[in-house]
C-alpha cells in the first residue's frame, strides 16, 4: 500500500572558561506553583523509520523491537507507523547509518511522526481513560481528514469529540509535508480511544497529547551555567486559558546524564531543592521563575535541559557572570529546524561563541559549515556528539578559518535527530545572545527599536540565508512614522551613508553590516527598522551603550502576530522597559493588559500609534502599579506590530533585551 507520507511510495578569560566547560540548556519543562500530573505527550522519538508503534507507549515495545519506551498506559493498533524524515539519518546499533523515508520537515519535535494506513488498526487506546480533551500537530498537504474521540475502547462508545483536520498546505519547508498546525477539542466525560481512520494515508501528526486542549510543546534553550560566578535564571509565562503542567529536565555537559542542580523559587511559593527534573504547574496567565548557582569556588556546573509542557507557555533564560559583569538572555527555542545559521564577527575585540545541544536519544553528527561575509565557504566540520549531549566553543579558536573574520555558520545535524544552536558575542565588557536564524522565508520583518547618540549606538546585520542573490531593503522610521535618516558606516568598506533606507545586493550566503554613526553629546534619537525582501533574508540589530559598554539584541520580527507577551521584573535593582512599533502602513491602536506573577490583572491601556510609529516606555514610570513587582505585559493588536522587552540593573549597569511572545 502506498502513502503520501511515505516516498517509499564569549570570548574574554571568563566566557572562554565557560565555553571550555561547555554550557547547553535545551529546556522540555518549567513550571510553576505546585506539583502536577503530567499530560502524556507523544513524540514518536525512539522508533524506527516504518516501525508499528504497538505497545511503545505502554511502557514496551514497538513492532521492530524499539523500547522500550515510556509507560503512558497508551497503545496503538497495527495500521499506525513511525515515519523518520528523509532529511534525517539514523545508526544502527551496527553502525550502519540508514536515511529516513518520510516526506516531511518542520515537525514540532524531532526527527519522527506518525501516520496512519487505510483499512483496519488505526486506533489509539488508552484503557485508564482521558478527559479535558484531545490535541495533537498535523500535516495535511493535500487531502483533508478527521479523527474522533470515543468513551469506549478500539472505537467503540459514544462520540465524545471529532476533531476536522482541513488541509494546511505544502512546502513550508523543504519537503511537501512541512506545515504544521496546532489543534485540539475540548469534550465532557472520559475518553478511552481515538480513530484515526478519517486521516489515513495522506496526514502526518506529531505530538499527540491526551488530556489537553493544547497540544505538547517540546523546546530547549542552549545555555545553562550554575556556580563558579555564574548564576541562570528562568521565567515561565503560562499564556492560556487554563493551568499548564510543565517539566524540567537537566542533563550533563558533555555525556547527557541528569545533572543535579541547586533550585530556588524567588517567588517565595515553592520551597527551594536540589533536582535534576523539576515538575510544576503554571496557573493561567502566572509566572514561573526558577534560579540557579553556587559559591564562586566551586566547579561550574554546566549542561542543558528539556522542556515539555502542553499549553500555551513560552519563557527564557538569564545567566550572568558576576565576576564579570556579564549578562545574556537565552530565548526559548521551539523551531525545529533543518539547519541553524549563526552570523558570526571575529573581528578587533570581538568574538563569536557557540553551544550546541543534542536533544535526541540517539548520538548525534552534526555538518558545520562557515562561509565569509562575502558567501564563500571557507571550512566544513563534523562535530560528534553523545546522546542528549552538548558542546560549546569559540568559533575562532576552534576553526581558525574563522578567526579575524566576519561570515556565517550553518548547523546541522547528518544524523541523530533534533539539535539546539545558541550563538554568543563578547565584547569587552559586554556578553550577548546572538540570534540564530532558522527557516528564513521571504517577506516582511521588523525591528522594534534602533537607537544613536546619546551615547548609544546601534549594529545591524543582515544575511542572505538563500541561494540566490536579493536586494533586501530596510527602511527606518521615526516615533511619529515618518522616514528617518540615519548615519551609518559600513565596515566592510569603508563606505558611509545618511539615508531613510539602504538596499543591499547580498550575493548567495553573504552577509551586511551597517554600523550608526552618532554623537555621544546630542541627545539620542531612537525609532524602529522594516526589513522587506524577495530573498531569504533573516539577521537582527545589537545596540550599545558606550558608557557602560552593555549591549543588547533586536532580533528581525517575522511571526507576524496578533498578540505577543513580555515578562518583566521590578524587583530588586531591576527596571523593565519596553519598545513598540506599528510597522504598518496605517494608524493602530494596541491594547495592553498588565499582570503581575500570580496572574491578577494590575491594571489596562490602550495606546494609539502612528503609521510605522514607534514609542518606549519604562514600565515603573508608565505604569507605577508594577513597582516592585514581577509580572507579564500582554500586547493586543492588528497583525503588523512588534514588541520588544529590556531589563536594566540599576546597580550594575547590566543591559538586557527580553524575547517577545507570540501568544
Amino acid at each position: 500500500m502506498t502513502c503520501g507520507l511515505n516516498r517509499l511510495t564569549f570570548m574574554g578569560n571568563a566566557l572562554a572558561l565557560l565555553v571550555i566547560l561547555g554550557i547547553a540548556m535545551s529546556l522540555a519543562g518549567l513550571c510553576a506553583a505546585q506539583q502536577c500530573a503530567q499530560v502524556p505527550i507523544l513524540t514518536f522519538e525512539g522508533l524506527k523509520d516504518q516501525e508499528p508503534v504497538l505497545n511503545f507507549y505502554n511502557g514496551a515495545y514497538g513492532a521492530n523491537g524499539s523500547g522500550p519506551g515510556p509507560n503512558y498506559g497508551i497503545t496503538f493498533e497495527g495500521q499506525s507507523l513511525a515515519s523518520i524524515s528523509d532529511l534525517s539519518t539514523i545508526l544502527t546499533p551496527a553502525g550502519i547509518p540508514l536515511q529516513g523515508t518520510g516526506n516531511f520537515s518542520n515537525a514540532p519535535s524531532g526527527i519522527t511522526t506518525v501516520f496512519f494506513l487505510s483499512g483496519v488498526g488505526v486506533v489509539m487506546d488508552v484503557p485508564a481513560g482521558f478527559s479535558t480533551g484531545f490535541s495533537v500537530y498535523y500535516a495535511a498537504a493535500n487531502t483533508a481528514g478527521s479523527v474522533t474521540v470515543y468513551d469506549g475502547l478500539d472505537g467503540t462508545g459514544n462520540v465524545l469529540a471529532t476533531l476536522q483536520l482541513p488541509v494546511n498546505g505544502a512546502n513550508c519547508g523543504p519537503a511537501t509535508y512541512s506545515c504544521w498546525t496546532p489543534v485540539g477539542v475540548p469534550f465532557n466525560g472520559v475518553a478511552k480511544s481515538v480513530d484515526f481512520s478519517g486521516a489515513a494515508n495522506y496526514i502526518g501528526f506529531d505530538n499527540i497529547t491526551v488530556g489537553s486542549v493544547t497540544p505538547g510543546l517540546i523546546a530547549s534553550m542552549a545555555q545553562l551555567a550554575s556556580a563558579g560566578g555564574w548564576d541562570t535564571s528562568f521565567t515561565l509565562i503560562n499564556m492560556g486559558s487554563g493551568a499548564a503542567c510543565s517539566s524540567l529536565q537537566f542533563y550533563k555537559d558533555p555525556s547527557g546524564g541528569a545533572l543535579t542542580l541547586p533550585i530556588t523559587f524567588p517567588q517565595g511559593v515553592i520551597p527551594a531543592t536540589s533536582t535534576s527534573d523539576v515538575v510544576e504547574n503554571i496557573n493561567p496567565n502566572a509566572l514561573l521563575v526558577m534560579d540557579t548557582t553556587g559559591p564562586a569556588a566551586q566547579t561550574v556546573s554546566v549542561g542543558w535541559a528539556d522542556l515539555q509542557v502542553a499549553g500555551d507557555v513560552g519563557g527564557y533564560g538569564i545567566f550572568t557572570n558576576t565576576q564579570q559583569n556579564w549578562e545574556a538572555v537565552v530565548p526559548l527555542e521551539e523551531r525545529n529546524a533543518n539547519a541553524y545559521i549563526l552570523p558570526f564577527d571575529n573581528t578587533g575585540v570581538l568574538a563569536t561563541g557557540v553551544a550546541i545541544a543534542n536533544l535526541s536519544i540517539e548520538p548525534a553528527t552534526v555538518s558545520a559549515k562557515f562561509l565569509n561575509d562575502g558567501g564563500l565557504q571557507i571550512d566544513e566540520e563534523t562535530i560528534q556528539m553523545d546522546p542528549l549531549g552538548h558542546t560549546s566553543f569559540l568559533l575562532g579558536g576552534t576553526y581558525p578559518a574563522t578567526a579575524g573574520i566576519r561570515g556565517s555558520a550553518s548547523f546541522s545535524s547528518q544524523s541523530g535527530g533534533q539539535i539546539s544552536v545558541l550563538g554568543l558575542r563578547n565584547n569587552g565588557p559586554a556578553l550577548t545572545t546572538v540570534p540564530v536564524l532558522a527557516n528564513v522565508t521571504k517577506g516582511t520583518g521588523s525591528m522594534p527599536h534602533v537607537t544613536y547618540n546619546g551615547g548609544w549606538n546601534t549594529t545591524v546585520t543582515l544575511v542572505n540565508t538563500g541561494t540566490s542573490q536579493t536586494t533586501p531593503t530596510l527602511s527606518f522610521y521615526d516615533d511619529n512614522g515618518n522616514p528617518l535618516a540615519v548615519p551609518l558606516t559600513y565596515p566592510q568598506t569603508g563606505t558611509v551613508s545618511n539615508s531613510a533606507s539602504i538596499s543591499p545586493q547580498l550575493a548567495p550566503g553573504a552577509l551586511l553590516i551597517a554600523q550608526t554613526v552618532g554623537q555621544d553629546a546630542q541627545p539620542s534619537i531612537s525609532g524602529s527598522a522594516v526589513l522587506t525582501s524577495t530573498g531569504a533574508v533573516g539577521g537582527s540589530a545589537i545596540f550599545r551603550y558606550s558608557p557602560s559598554g552593555q549591549e543588547g539584541v533586536v532580533p528581525i520580527e517575522t511571526r507576524n502576530a496578533t498578540a505577543y507577551v513580555l515578562g518583566f521584573d521590578n524587583t530588586g535593582d531591576r527596571v523593565t522597559g519596553m519598545a513598540l512599533a506599528n510597522d504598518t502602513g496605517s494608524a493602530a491602536n494596541l491594547g495592553l493588559i498588565i499582570r503581575d506573577d500570580t496572574g491578577t490583572q494590575l491594571t489596562t491601556d490602550n495606546i494609539a500609534m502612528k503609521a510605522n510609529g514607534h514609542t518606549q516606555i519604562v514600565l515603573t514610570t508608565g505604569y507605577p502599579e508594577t513597582v516592585g513587582k514581577r509580572g507579564s505585559v500582554e500586547i493586543d493588536g492588528p497583525a503588523g506590530f512588534s514588541a520588544l522587552g529590556l531589563f536594566l540593573n540599576t546597580e550594575t549597569g547590566n543591559v538586557t533585551t527580553l524575547p517577545t511572545l507570540k501568544k
